[in-house]
């Protein structure tokens, strides 16, 4: 939270945009910058610099199964990288499409929004959690959950239920000892039951789907490899011995994708629509593109996407201003050097020094992003997100999100089937409170930190247009 609250002042006086200081691990060498130059060394490091190796517990699924989100080189992290990238195709940028629009037909359905004209939320976040577990659930290992609680005690209703809590205590389940989930505490008992309900149900899915696709070519048109997990599967049988992913390293990857891919859309949805409500000029805008590109009287299809890049740049302006994932998480695993922009010498860096990345900073940066405070999604009209390695929010370097192409489809097609259909306000307003105002409230001072950072909640107005 350091980084957020200091985000404007932190480096204002500093022109190399890097900093040491004492912190509490590690002998408490620390780095922290927002140099996109120093940031770009440590981040393509494939040897000097790597993840902290406590990130494990934040991540791992089963503890001691490293996946892509959490491993190292020296832990096999290009293995787990090269059995993932062929699932990650326009096949499946389709298939996440066509379940988004699933997803927003079925939400529509089920809480009859059909009937109603005016909707007040509480709280965005909650929508949009659920929204985006249906989709990943579907995409990730073709499970159709259930949007109300009418078929409560059903497997899939207790698997919602199960990924629910670990996705809220995902870092008590990896860094708490074993013994404890055995203590008497209710709140404990239900983390243990959830996180081996899960395990539990992807081991077996692992050996069911296994024997589906024995001998199997990974050419991803049978209905067993339609969603991530098959395909993972299959690639990963059909490496050579000792290359493939065990089955808890399985496990670990299909969860961290469903983790990764409900987290994270779920705020960065949120956020851009609470921006857009305060900010009513923008939202008009991305509804003309949206009446233009997609018509009432016809569905959002996947070719629509490229169309639609005005809503991708409001996305991605509003991860610039509210990253999600906001900092760069690096140890020097050797004693090294850093040219650093300013400093006469390169800087050296003794092995076990800790490197922050501050993504926050890097977005909030007046050098770089003119009027750093002010919402303009124009700025990235002209910038493709994915082949510049610039834009942080995704991640920087050997280690960048494997799934931000996945997010983005989803992401645009969902907000465009929103904007079609509703005008967003802010909810909650205080009298007298300005549209500035609120977001400040709402959106600045009220944040929350767990495994990403994001608005405790971001209440709106909805009017159908």
């Amino acid at each position: 939270m350091i980084c957020w609250t200091n985000r404007e002042t932190a480096f204002k006086n500093n022109p190399t945009g890097t900093l040491g200081f004492v912190g509490f691990f590690n002998d408490g060498k620390v780095i922290q910058s927002v140099n996109q130059e120093v940031l770009r060394q440590v981040a393509l490091s494939k040897g000097a610099w790597d993840r902290v190796a406590f990130v494990k517990f934040a991540q791992n699924f089963p503890v001691h199964a490293y996946n892509v989100a959490s491993g190292r080189l020296d832990t096999g992290y290009m293995r787990h990288r090269r059995v993932l990238n062929p699932a990650f195709n326009d096949n499946l940028y389709r298939h996440v499409w066509e379940e988004t629009v699933l997803a927003f037909d079925g939400l529509r359905e089920t809480a009859k929004w059909s009937e109603r004209d005016v909707l007040v939320l509480p709280d965005l976040i909650d929508l949009m959690s659920a929204v985006t577990l249906f989709i990943i659930a579907k995409v990730g290992f073709g499970v159709d959950l259930p949007w109300d609680d009418s078929t409560k005690g059903g497997e899939a209703m207790v698997l919602r239920e199960s990924f629910e809590v670990i996705s809220k205590n995902f870092i008590w389940r990896g860094l708490l000892p074993e013994w404890m989930f055995r203590l008497p505490i209710e709140g404990l008992k239900k983390i243990k039951f959830a996180g081996d309900y899960l395990l539990d149900d992807l081991r077996a899915k692992i050996k069911t789907r296994r024997a589906a696709t024995k001998d199997m070519a990974a050419d991803y048109s049978s209905p067993e490899d339609h969603d991530i997990f098959g395909r993972l599967l299959i690639a990963s049988d059909a490496e050579v011995q000792g290359q493939r992913l065990d089955d808890d390293e399985l496990a670990s990857n299909t969860f961290i994708m469903l983790f990764a891919g409900h987290e994270t859309s779920s705020k960065a949805l949120s956020i851009t629509l609470g921006l857009l409500a305060c900010h009513p000029e923008e939202q008009e805008k991305l509804y003309q593109v949206v009446k233009d590109v997609v018509p009432e009287d016809r569905a959002a299809a996947f070719e629509d996407y490229e169309s639609l890049s005005p809503l991708r740049n409001a996305i991605l302006e509003a991860l610039r201003l509210y990253p999600v994932a906001p900092i760069l998480f690096r140890e020097a695993y050797e004693d090294t050097t850093l040219i650093v922009p300013g400093l006469p010498e390169p800087l050296v860096v003794e092995k076990g020094t800790i490197f922050i990345g501050d993504y926050i900073g890097v977005g909030w940066d007046p050098t770089r992003y003119p009027s750093p405070s002010v919402f303009i999604p124009s700025r990235w009209t002209s910038y493709d997100v994915l082949a510049a390695d610039s834009y942080v929010s995704f991640g920087m370097g050997i280690h960048t999100c494997i799934g931000r192409r996945f997010a983005l489809y989803e992401m645009v097609c969902y907000l465009a089937l929103f904007l079609r259909e509703w005008r967003v306000f802010p909810g909650d307003l205080k009298e007298g409170e300005t549209l500035s105002a609120w977001r400040k409230r709402v959106m600045e001072d009220d944040l929350g930190l767990a495994v990403t950072i994001a608005p405790q909640r971001v209440p709106v107005k909805l009017e159908r247009r």
